[in-house]
């Protein structure tokens, strides 16, 4: 099996996280890394460093999404505990380092047998996670199970190629499109909406794992899996 793992958004601790990341899969397969990373205030030493690392087959540093592209759409929904901009800016991400991955697969003429959408600073509590058993078929993604901070930004998610497609432009649609679909049906960004979307009108199933995971904050850094926190501040600004 070979495994595309796009992985985007804010570095953060991307670098206490490469190792966790690296080994996270049955190295059996063929692992491709490719990279979308907002580089606001980012040295080149440490590009150089998520480069060296990662040795991705496509590797994109872009500046943070520009808050005034969505700003008079979806600004009603600003308030202190839900911020559009990075939610948004997530979407874009995805949505971007998807693109890379279909442009390499274009180039080279082949697809992925699976593709992964992970954050660049999750730690996880397992490795060499072997995901042929769940992919049965091309309409499975495989979906941890909330930790409490449970966005699905925060997932692990891997799927086929095609639903990969599916899943990264259905999350980018929604963020553009947030005011229209604000409702107490569908929580506004949460992954209830894009997964429940997904099985209802692209007749997907979810399969749930327990792949344990967490946020690797500045202060966590050097702790065991065990004995970094679960709890996301609020302001998630003080840990960038």
């Amino acid at each position: 099996m070979r495994i595309a793992v796009l992985i985007a958004g804010a570095p953060r601790t991307i670098m206490e996280c490469s190792a966790s990341i690296l080994s996270l899969f049955d190295s059996t397969h063929q692992i491709d890394y490719f990279l979308y990373i907002w580089d606001d205030n980012l040295s080149d030493e440490k590009k150089h460093s998520i480069i060296n690392t990662f040795c991705p087959q496509e590797c994109k540093f872009s500046r943070f999404m520009n808050w005034d592209i969505c700003r008079d759409n979806i600004a009603h929904l600003c308030n202190k505990s839900y911020d559009v901009r990075t939610i948004f800016s997530k979407s874009w991400a995805n949505y971007a380092v998807n693109n890379m991955r279909l442009q390499f697969e274009r180039t080279h003429g082949f697809t992925y047998d699976a593709v992964a959408f992970i954050r660049p600073d999750i730690i996880y509590g397992i490795s060499q996670f072997d995901p042929a058993p769940h992919l049965v078929n091309s309409k499975q993604v495989i979906q941890s199970k909330s930790q409490n901070f449970g966005m699905w930004s925060d997932q692990f998610i891997i799927c086929s190629d095609a639903a990969a497609t599916h899943f990264a432009a259905l999350i980018l649609w929604m963020m553009s499109h947030l005011p229209m679909l604000e409702s107490h049906t569908y929580p506004v960004g949460g992954e209830c909406n894009v997964m429940t979307w997904m099985m209802m009108y692209g007749n997907y199933t979810r399969v749930v794992l327990d792949i344990p995971h967490k946020i690797l904050r500045v202060q966590d850094i050097g702790k065991s899996f065990d004995a970094i926190s679960d709890t996301v501040p609020q302001d998630t600004h003080l840990w960038q």
